[in-house]
């Protein structure tokens, strides 16, 4: 049996942040907790379609653990906000 990994939970409104990293570069994202899915469940078919990008396994998978989809806003006016399924042990309440 695998050691259990103890999870900070979120509800839908809790503003999160967490950060990424790629080309060498780590970068903090910030948004807003949209959906809470139960473990072992995959993100709704529309929602499947919005999810961007995943820390971890494809995004909108089903996980073993309870999970969040977070709404990260547009960097400028004009971009589209985007929607991400991140790792949980990342993520962080902002206070």
């Amino acid at each position: 049996m695998g050691k259990k990994v103890e999870r900070m939970t979120f509800v839908v409104g809790d503003e999160v942040f967490w950060s990424s990293q790629a080309g060498g570069r780590n970068t903090r994202k910030d948004g807003v907790v949209l959906r809470v899915v139960p473990a072992h469940e995959q993100c709704r078919h529309e929602e499947k379609e919005k999810v961007l990008y995943s820390l971890q396994g494809g995004g909108g998978e089903a996980r073993d653990h309870e999970s969040y989809l977070v709404l990260v806003p547009g960097r400028t006016e004009n971009s589209k906000p985007l929607l991400y399924h991140p790792v949980v042990s990342l993520l962080k309440k902002k206070c």
